[in-house]
């Protein structure tokens, strides 16, 4: 639904104003890590003076960002309509939503029909996927060398991260990992045989990161219970070269970078798969080196 930032406005008052300053103040408080603390003091004076409005509109553009990060990651644009709102009248909306809806009622069927022979497909890809023990192993150590990282086959993905908890906890501006199926990793001690001595740090629900107790090098990082991460660096391979399947393929929370990187490579404003950054990469042609990295 398009509905204007004005109308939208007046009915996030409506139905938020009700509940008292009071009541607001506890959500605007919620607001300091997206907005930061000076922004949210400035909307807790809006309410202290009873000035409901500002409150309710920076609450939208929260909001807008958030829903457009999620709307463009992995959707088809193509699958989507857009509805042009001028009124609050629900019975009008309705009526509107359902007269853009029914051109595509003929093709839901074939849409769900198509999404479980994707489904399928997915799984029979699976099953004749190489077993985890008939992959070839790559071997990497952390500093110290008390710690063995081995992987299985080669990695799913390999991303440049320029979030900021990637970057306190390494001091670079950004950190380069390889992706892989958590039963393609294992972490040992010294040899294969012994336990590795491991600190761990969970920096947010889904992600636990993983240093070696000896050396503090960081030697792997969980993500949820689908992929582990590995710090590209440790791996030695061809000469000390990488081979062209384990090179960075895109940057991710390019947003939050502390500096520009041009090399060609999709830069995602956050995750996988959402808005991208879409500035034009120019490197100078009398220049022997970009004037980035």
């Amino acid at each position: 639904l398009d509905v204007p930032f004005s109308l939208r406005a007046e009915r996030t008052l409506a139905v938020y104003g009700q509940y008292g300053v009071e009541c607001l103040s506890r959500a605007v408080a919620q607001f300091e890590k997206r907005m930061g603390r000076p922004r949210v003091q400035e909307l807790l004076a809006h309410l202290e003076r009873g000035e409901l409005r500002p409150v309710c509109e920076a609450a939208l553009r929260v909001y807008d960002a958030v829903y457009e990060r999620h709307r463009n990651a992995g959707r088809n644009v193509g699958g989507t309509t857009t509805v042009n709102v001028e009124s609050l009248d629900s019975v009008h909306v309705a009526a509107r939503v359902v007269e853009a809806a029914t051109p595509f009622e003929e093709h839901a069927a074939d849409a769900a029909e198509q999404a479980g022979f994707a489904q399928q497909a997915q799984k029979e890809e699976e099953e004749e996927a190489p077993k985890p023990e008939l992959l070839p192993v790559h071997e990497a150590r952390c500093f110290c060398g008390a710690t063995l990282i081995q992987v299985r086959g080669d990695p799913l993905s390999v991303s440049i991260c320029h979030c900021s908890v990637c970057r306190s906890l390494s001091g670079a501006p950004f950190v380069v990992s390889a992706l892989f199926r958590p039963a393609n990793v294992a972490l040992t001690g010294s040899a294969a045989t012994d336990t590795a001595r491991l600190t761990t740090l969970q920096t947010s629900p889904s992600v636990m990161r993983q240093r070696c107790a000896t050396c503090h090098a960081p030697v792997a990082a969980t993500l949820g219970q689908k992929f582990v991460a590995v710090p590209l660096g440790l791996f030695q391979q061809c000469g000390h070269k990488l081979p062209p399947q384990w090179h960075p393929v895109h940057h991710l929370h390019y947003e939050s970078r502390v500096m520009d990187v041009n090399d060609g490579l999709p830069k995602f404003l956050n995750r996988a798969r959402g808005p991208r950054y879409r500035n034009l990469e120019i490197v100078s042609e009398d220049s022997e080196t970009p004037p980035t990295i």
